[in-house]
């Protein structure tokens, strides 16, 4: 037997597990020396900056893609959309942050991260394109 959520119940879940993320990473960054953290600590840090990014973002590509789809589009594929845009945009955030914190991001890192970031939301687009124009039901 399935069982489905609702958008209020799903909006409320997301919105207190975003909190609870952000509780967690002020924790996390009032516990934690970084200079003198271990493994553990700064996996806890990059983990707890991911959920509450993940959380926000989500919640924020919901609300645009709501205010701006124009009733248009079903409420579950809005939700499957900006679930999917927020992990994107939160994984390629922390891989930044990631990488300025082993002080690895220069200039020329940054511009073939965001070469193939750009390049891999391409190919995604190309794919999905290519999927929907051989079976329209997708």
């Amino acid at each position: 037997m399935a069982v489905f959520m609702t958008l209020r119940q799903y909006l409320t879940v997301m919105a207190l597990a975003t909190l609870l993320c952000w509780v967690a990473l002020a924790l996390v960054v009032m516990n934690v020396d970084p200079f003198v953290a271990n493994w553990l600590s700064l996996s806890f840090f990059y983990l707890s900056i991911f959920f509450a990014f993940f959380g926000t973002f989500s919640l924020l590509f919901f609300l645009l893609f709501h205010l701006f789809s124009q009733g248009i589009t079903p409420m579950f594929r809005q939700v499957v959309k900006s679930f999917q845009i927020g992990f994107l945009v939160t994984a390629a955030l922390t891989t930044l942050i990631y990488l300025w914190g082993r002080g690895w991001l220069e200039v020329w890192n940054t511009i073939i991260f965001f070469a193939a970031f750009v390049s891999f939301i391409v190919f995604l687009w190309f794919q999905r394109r290519a999927r929907t124009i051989n079976n329209p039901l997708v």
